[in-house]
């Protein structure tokens, strides 16, 4: 698109020039701003799957330890000779 220079500007070259230097200047601007709202948004999302997880892996940690049986429970069926030996001819 061709533009005719007015008569009051000094230079029509460097008029159209600025003008071209300034929409690139805005339209960096709006796309970097677009970029980081994404990124934000992208993170924010990141992280609370994080959570989610970290979530879901500290109940089964904690089902495992509970299901742990107690150590004088399960001795305490057994007779005393038992595991006092270990045969290490088999």
């Amino acid at each position: 698109m061709l533009r005719t220079p007015k008569i009051s500007d000094g230079c029509a070259a460097n008029g159209t020039k600025q003008e071209e230097e300034n929409m690139m200047d805005v339209n960096g601007i709006a796309g970097l701003a677009t970029s980081m709202a994404e990124f934000s948004a992208n993170q924010a999302v990141g992280i609370a799957v994080l959570k989610k997880a970290i979530d879901s892996n500290a109940a089964g940690a904690l089902a495992l330890i509970e299901a742990i049986p107690d150590a004088n429970q399960t001795s305490a069926s057994l007779p005393q000779h038992l595991g006092q030996n270990v045969n290490t001819t088999a």
